[in-house]
């Protein structure tokens, strides 16, 4: 994927698409490789969050 997810533009996000990476990074299945750039973001989200949720349990 060459487009950078920091220039991703609300416009342009797909929620369902969003939900549906987010879901996947949350749970820790790594990212399909054919995802659309609104699914790489929400999976971006998904890990960041669970790695944050992780880090306050310890």
């Amino acid at each position: 994927m060459t487009d950078d997810l920091r220039t991703i533009r609300i416009d342009d996000i797909d929620p369902g698409e969003m939900a549906k990476g987010y879901r996947d990074g949350y749970s820790g299945r790594p990212a399909a490789t054919d995802g659309s750039k609104s699914y790489q973001y929400g999976h971006k989200r998904g890990a960041a969050d669970a790695a944050a949720l992780k880090d306050d349990d310890e």
